[in-house]
């Protein structure tokens, strides 16, 4: 048994960069991802390897990776490894380890501020992609939620990926086997921000250029590492693997029910998320459905069932109030949302009827501000049918986002609506409103006399 070996059986096959400490071998990470960010030494400890991922910033031997990877107790990794355990003391219980999250790294703010414009350029760029938008809706995720969580499109430059300057984004140099320095990567595809506190935390990209190399998923370097954790405040959350997915619940239960985007099944809360989750009333593990697997089936693909059947489990043992809760079609909301599944009934459905009475009258109040302000109204009428809506959610506090063309053509006009946006009554009376992005459309929609 050997890290290298348990790394190629979970997908995360790596390649041989070094010779040096017998052997080094970089890959994907199995909680992370990336290209090449987990490195492994197989010759040390005794022949079972070592590992550790500069992005996590986590590493040790072969029964951490057990543990951390598979979900494993000491006991039956230590079991797995042929590594000989302490004999127990006569007629005592072993009691079980209580779990202790990691405290992840923030970005750093030159990163926040890099990847904050990279967010809001994808963020136009969808809204100007028609056919971007439709692969969107087909997994549940409407025009109203690509704004509010400002999911974006990066198509590229004249179709092919971007590369930037690393040191720009407060990253660390790294050099190419010829010496010369590595550039960023920044792939093709829907840009997914997560943002924690109000902050970017977070860009994760998911793909959709053919893949020659890589990973479906890409995380810019520099992210945070803990779980995409939406509707923060909430006390109940459904937790599925794919952020997109998350984003799709998120956006059909509103806020009163939370939402967690792992990434990786194998993905833990960190410090963050634990304090979060541990005053949560009720957790639904929707994690991917486990298919029953037939008889002469290969014992690789039942291996690996198995362990992710573990990793699932993880979540009931750790939090009391968590209960497995898979989608009743296909095996995550996005393919449930394609055979027709609701995913706000489905999602209501696993709660109890006392949590539901309780949210339903908080959507209530949220949905009944009190009447509008004479100014707002005025406001309203003047931004109808202009290309300017608002951002109350940002690192700024506020800003107000606009179609670069047409503010050119009418800088007198934009300048004067930006005046107005911060007005006290009006930002007073926005910043009341149940969402984070405000538009002529919505102030009707929320705000009804």
């Amino acid at each position: 048994m050997n890290v290298l070996k348990l790394a190629e059986e979970d997908g995360c096959t790596g390649r041989k960069v070094s010779t040096r400490k017998g052997g080094e071998y970089h890959g994907p990470c199995p909680g992370c991802g990336g290209k090449d960010r987990f490195l492994i030494w197989p010759e040390q400890n005794g022949g079972e390897g070592s590992w550790w991922c500069r992005i996590c910033g986590q590493g040790g031997d072969l029964i951490q990776y057990l543990r951390e990877f598979r979900g494993m107790s000491f006991k039956d990794a230590a079991a797995m490894s042929s590594r000989p355990t302490s004999p127990k003391a006569p007629g005592a219980t072993p009691k079980p380890q209580a779990f202790a999250p990691r405290r992840m790294e923030s970005p750093k703010e030159m990163w926040r501020c890099k990847s904050n414009a990279l967010v809001t350029w994808a963020h136009r760029k969808l809204l100007q992609t028609p056919s971007a938008l439709d692969m969107l809706a087909a997994r549940g995720i409407g025009l109203e939620a690509v704004k509010a969580f400002r999911l974006g499109w990066n198509p590229g430059e004249q179709g092919r990926d971007c590369y930037r300057d690393r040191t720009a984004w407060g990253l660390p140099e790294e050099f190419k086997d010829n010496g010369k320095p590595k550039k960023l990567w920044i792939p093709r595809g829907f840009v997914i921000p997560t943002f924690r506190d109000g902050l970017l935390y977070r860009v994760r990209i998911r793909r959709t250029a053919p893949r020659e190399f890589g990973p479906k998923y890409y995380v810019l370097p520099g992210s945070g590492m803990g779980p995409m954790i939406l509707h923060e405040d909430a006390k109940a959350f459904v937790v599925v693997e794919a952020e997109l997915d998350a984003i799709a619940c998120a956006a059909a239960t509103g806020s009163t029910i939370g939402a967690v985007g792992l990434g990786s099944i194998s993905t833990k809360p960190d410090e963050f998320g634990h304090k979060v989750f541990q005053k949560s009333l009720c957790i639904l593990n929707a994690l991917d459905f486990e298919p029953a697997q037939d008889e002469g089936a290969d014992p690789k693909v039942a291996k690996s069932e198995e362990m992710k059947k573990r990793i699932r489990g993880w979540w009931q043992k750790t939090y009391s109030q968590a209960k497995r809760w898979p989608v009743p079609v296909g095996k995550d909301p996005g393919e449930a949302v394609a055979e027709g599944v609701q995913l706000r009934e489905w999602i209501r459905a696993g709660l109890s009827p006392a949590f539901l009475v309780a949210a339903s009258k908080k959507e209530k109040r949220a949905e009944a501000p009190a009447k509008i302000p004479q100014a707002v109204i005025e406001f309203q009428r003047e931004l109808t049918g202009k290309p300017i809506s608002m951002e109350l959610s940002g690192e700024s506090g506020a800003e107000l986002i606009f179609d670069d063309k047409w503010a050119q053509a009418h800088w007198n006009e934009f300048r004067r609506l930006a005046d107005r946006f911060w007005e006290p009554e009006i930002m007073e009376w926005m910043e009341a409103l149940p969402v984070n992005r405000v538009s002529a459309e919505n102030i009707l929609k929320y705000c009804k006399n």
